[in-house]
């Protein structure tokens, strides 16, 4: 059974516990553990060049921020934090760094397709960095600090 249908399994036994009955609970909740044992029986070695690699994380996760896009609650949220972050002057630790771990979603995979990437990357660094950068070009521009007719590069 591949892992995309045990979540789609554990997502609806999820959806069934909120309506259920203690007894029923019991039972869905073996079921879930059940599942969850065959999730972690994952394996493989992936066996792909950096090409291959570069060009399935181009295709595959193309827009990092379509969780704040569709979100408006949440992107008001993260606006709050990063607020503070701004009138603080301080950068979390867990901003500063990024890794990535590549997860094999079938048992014995060995083909790029069969393995999924766990970036531990922070795109909420990355937000806010891009707005701070965004408003200090748009002042130094403003204000004439850099010609952009000479200043090219890192523009």
């Amino acid at each position: 059974m591949k892992i995309h249908n045990i979540r789609k399994e554990m997502k609806a036994l999820e959806s069934q516990d909120k309506g259920a009955g203690e007894e029923e609970r019991i039972g869905l909740a073996r079921i879930m553990c059940i599942l969850q044992k065959k999730i972690r029986k994952r394996s493989g070695k992936l066996a792909s060049s950096q090409e291959e690699i570069d060009q399935h994380l181009t295709q595959t996760y193309s827009d990092p921020y379509k969780v704040y896009k569709t979100c408006p609650k949440l992107l008001l949220r993260l606006w709050k934090i990063l607020q503070i972050f701004w009138r603080k002057g301080k950068i979390p630790e867990q901003w500063r760094v990024a890794e990535g771990v590549w997860i094999p979603k079938e048992e014995n995979s060995t083909q790029l397709d069969q393995f999924c990437i766990i970036s531990l990357l922070c795109v909420e660094a990355k937000i806010f960095f891009s707005a701070i950068s965004k408003s200090l070009w748009t002042y130094l521009t403003k204000n004439t600090y850099i010609d952009t007719s000479v200043q090219k590069g890192g523009v």
